[in-house]
């Protein structure tokens, strides 16, 4: 029910994928503007070492023909790429990029995951009263809340990024050692421990987010409850995490593919209020609390349960 559902209230609740990318464009637009303008020394060394050139070159090698090695064979020779130009930098531009990087991934990390409090709480009161909520007020009230969550989410999810990284970058070592069809189920093979290390985070911090909406607590407190939460159908969120990862990833390649990564400015909103209809509907599920699907309201296996319960104990 977690799947089938989560995609019947992703049609109910389009609007906000228009509100989510008009949020997102401009926290993009304001975070690389700070990252151009500080960036500056350093996007001069790169010009001057040729790595922007090497850069362009490989994109056009990747856009004469989008396929999954293409890409996964276009990131990899711009990482190493990327890692001999570090060698040779000096103390003063390898600090400048990490400023200028740091600016832009604090900035549009932090600014840009304040509408996730925002998109939960519009799809809670959609859910739970049919209720509509303005976005961009539920955006500014949500704004404290929603950077402590940023703040401990991150903390938190080192472990992952950490792994997401090694496998990557070995991934591309990997495939410079091997040749022939072994090196070819390289690119293959990463997009499947892809998909299983984003489905594990996803389902780690499934209940996270809902839970302040849904609980109005303590952050710390709200972090406590959904992992309790989803750790009682850990496995069956997991099962449905992997599909819904598995159509995400898969769907955005193709699209990337068959339209030079353009359809992207559409699916990407589309696939942030998937997941956040993914937890806020799990969270429900989990706790066994009714919800309005459409014009039905969905009642849980545990909550039909407690009716019957209710209703046998009236009777004796």
């Amino acid at each position: 029910m977690i799947f089938k559902n989560t995609f019947k209230l992703l049609f109910t609740n389009f609007s906000l994928t228009y509100k989510v990318l008009i949020y997102k464009l401009l926290v993009f637009f304001v975070g690389f503007g700070v990252f151009i303008v500080i960036a500056e020394p350093t996007l001069s060394f790169f010009k001057s070492v040729g790595f922007i050139s090497f850069m362009t070159d490989e994109m056009t090698i990747m856009f004469a023909e989008i396929n999954l090695t293409n890409i996964f064979v276009c990131c990899k020779n711009i990482l190493f790429e990327f890692i001999d130009v570090v060698k040779i930098m000096d103390a003063n531009i390898l600090i400048n990029i990490i400023l200028s990087s740091l600016s832009f991934l604090i900035i549009y990390g932090i600014l840009s995951n304040f509408s996730e409090l925002a998109v939960l709480e519009c799809l809670n009161s959609n859910m739970s009263s049919k209720t509509k909520l303005s976005f961009a007020k539920e955006l500014i009230s949500k704004i404290y809340k929603s950077f402590l969550m940023i703040i401990v989410r991150f903390i938190l999810s080192l472990l992952f990024i950490v792994a997401l990284a090694v496998v990557t970058y070995y991934s591309f070592v990997l495939y410079d050692k091997l040749t022939g069809i072994e090196q070819a189920v390289i690119p293959a093979l990463y997009l499947v421990v892809l998909i299983i290390l984003l489905s594990l985070q996803l389902v780690t911090f499934a209940g996270f987010s809902p839970s302040i909406i849904v609980n109005d607590d303590k952050i710390l407190n709200c972090l406590k409850i959904g992992f309790v939460t989803i750790r009682k159908k850990f496995l069956r969120v997991l099962s449905t995490s992997l599909m819904i990862i598995f159509l995400i990833v898969v769907g955005n390649l193709l699209v990337s593919i068959l339209t030079l990564f353009a359809g992207l400015i559409l699916t990407l909103p589309i696939t942030y209020l998937i997941i956040c209809l993914f937890k806020i509907i799990t969270f429900y599920e989990s706790n066994g609390m009714r919800y309005y699907v459409g014009d039905t309201i969905r009642t849980p296996l545990k909550k039909e349960e407690q009716d019957k319960f209710n209703k046998l104990k009236y009777i004796l």
